[in-house]
């Protein structure tokens, strides 16, 4: 009874693995340094910018 009671409250390791790797991988993310996530963010603004510059070019045109 007593082993049963324990084992009731034994922690779901699957969980435990889980929830691991995705701390590991929010660490990864975050120990990016923030020169590259700047680069990457002008990337995707100027992409962003130029995309919507053909569109109203595409309009006015």
């Amino acid at each position: 009874m007593i082993n049963g009671l324990n084992h009731s409250f034994s922690p779901n390791y699957n969980c435990i693995l889980l929830e691991n790797f995705k701390l590991f991988h929010i660490h990864k993310l975050l120990s990016i340094g923030k020169d590259h996530l700047k680069r990457i963010w002008n990337l995707y603004q100027n992409q962003f910018f130029y995309h919507k510059f053909m569109i109203l070019e595409s309009v006015l045109n």
